[in-house]
């Protein structure tokens, strides 16, 4: 089975591929590398200039404490790609130069996590692509799912999805799904790590059963249950309540005082 695998190269998402790689080899990782500036421009939209500036200044102060969170999570699969694997580095997923290889090699497993939306010139030209994404869909989709689930106080409907790619953001069926227990230490950071490692082993596991012929099940969305998230819906304020519950131990009044306790259906993977 080819396994091509699409990234931002960021630590959780290299454990993802060197945690597929250990059992399953990967033929390819193509890795989203947007300009400085148009990274910049994206962080000030979404958080405001202030807000950017906090964003970029707790990326050195919390580099211990994330370290730590990588290590007890991901071991040492997060610090360096596997050498062996062959790497393309892109502006965009969608470049022509990217639409070039897939058409040459029409992967079987194209692997997606963390990039911008993959366009249909690229799904077409696979035998099967699969999304990580971070939130229960339909409940939660597009973007900031773990920070939406919190600011609704549902903190037991925080969980991830594996997912057909598909022209509705992550509408396509579904293959599996994981809910996490967040703790009262828990931080958005280290939920959106859980889900990785959780989401990195149903890909794992859906991977196997496709080498072992065994069927795939996939279940449509019905994707009136829940909202799509958009990056410019989350305004400055929003993102000043997500730093509220951060930094001041919110979760773990969440967790006492939810807003439901009920666990909305997903689909789990059977063994």
């Amino acid at each position: 089975m080819s396994i091509v695998c699409f990234i931002r190269k960021q630590p959780v998402t290299v454990y993802f591929v060197n945690k597929i790689n250990e059992t399953h080899k990967v033929d390819l990782v193509v890795i989203e590398k947007p300009s400085s500036s148009q990274f910049l421009i994206g962080l000030i939209k979404f958080k405001g200039l202030f807000g950017a500036a906090r964003t970029l200044l707790d990326r050195f102060l919390l580099k211990t404490w994330k370290s730590n969170l990588y290590d007890q999570l991901f071991s040492n699969s997060w610090k360096n790609l596997n050498k062996d694997i062959p790497i393309m580095v892109v502006k965009s997923v969608n470049s022509p130069t990217v639409c070039q290889k897939i058409r040459e090699t029409h992967p079987d497993l194209l692997l997606v996590h963390g990039t911008s939306i993959v366009k249909p010139e690229i799904i077409n030209n696979v035998n099967l692509g699969l999304n990580l994404h971070w939130g229960l869909s339909p409940y939660y989709r597009g973007a900031a799912c773990t920070e939406w689930a919190l600011l609704n106080w549902d903190i037991y409907n925080i969980g991830v999805t594996i997912h057909k790619l598909a022209s509705e953001i992550d509408g396509g069926d579904i293959v599996a799904q994981a809910r996490i227990d967040a703790q009262p230490d828990d931080t958005i950071h280290s939920i959106n790590m859980k889900l990785t490692y959780f989401g990195t082993e149903l890909v794992t596991k859906i991977i196997n059963r496709i080498e072992c012929g065994h069927q795939i099940n996939f279940a449509k969305q019905d994707l009136s249950l829940g909202y799509l998230n958009i990056k410019k819906q989350f305004g400055k304020y929003l993102v000043k309540q997500t730093e509220f519950i951060d930094k001041n131990g919110v979760i773990k009044t969440i967790l006492k005082n939810p807003s439901r306790t009920k666990k909305l259906p997903i689909i789990t993977l059977k063994d």
